[in-house]
């Protein structure tokens, strides 16, 4: 027999009387995710203490809300975001979307990625195969199999021509480029040459390197430490 739910008062009494095939405790908004199974498929909304469908029951995947009040939403294979009233605030037309961070949002559309805000504006254009989490305003994006980097307005602040890039630390990227590795500037500039067979990110001023089997550190000028 299939397990249904309600919700009931803090007496034991039934306070909203349909029945759920899954039920989520309500938020501090005062809203509850809950589920309803159809015969090929379940679908996801929210309603509010009086059983009231806030968001409707309409949706094949629906999240819980993040902290700017959004959550991820998915309709006939599409993904967008409603808010707590229960807008589609931006539309379901991405085939995949992560979730929001400091008001932006990776975004997958035609197997493309990029960036948007809470108001589905294009912040890093979606043409990309693939784009990373940013780190110190700027993003690494890759175009096949070659790699470059994107700040928060949009620019390719860095051409897509390296074969790899890592995250920007301390105002370095460390690179890969022509089977070696070295340290590029948000600018785009060589910092540390190209010499090294391997590379990590500097912290606290420092960053590891390898060549050939020898490990060891260097400072933000590329001398060993």
């Amino acid at each position: 027999m299939e397990t249904k739910w309600y919700y009931a008062d803090n007496y034991g009494k039934v306070a909203i009387k349909q029945l759920y095939d899954s039920a989520g405790p309500f938020n501090e908004q005062g809203l509850a995710l809950v589920r309803l199974d159809q015969e090929t498929n379940a679908l996801y909304g929210f309603i509010d203490s009086s059983g009231k469908e806030v968001v409707p029951i309409i949706y094949d995947l629906l999240f819980p809300f993040n902290d700017s009040g959004f959550a991820n939403a998915k309709r006939n294979g599409k993904w967008g975001y409603v808010n707590q009233n229960g807008d589609e605030i931006i539309p379901l037309e991405y085939s995949m979307t992560e979730f929001f961070k400091d008001d932006l949002v990776k975004v997958c559309k035609n197997n493309q990625w990029g960036y948007i805000n809470h108001r589905n504006e294009v912040v890093v254009p979606i043409k990309y195969d693939w784009v990373w989490s940013f780190s110190e305003g700027i993003v690494i994006v890759r175009i096949g199999e070659m790699h470059g980097a994107v700040n928060l307005y949009g620019e390719e602040i860095i051409p897509v021509n390296y074969e790899f890039m890592k995250p920007f630390h301390s105002g370095l990227s460390a690179t890969k480029n022509l089977g070696k590795w070295g340290y590029l500037d948000s600018h785009g500039d060589v910092k540390i040459p190209f010499t090294f067979d391997d590379a990590w990110n500097f912290e606290h001023g420092r960053a590891q390197v390898k060549v050939e089997s020898k490990f060891y550190f260097i400072n933000a000028e590329g001398k060993e430490l």
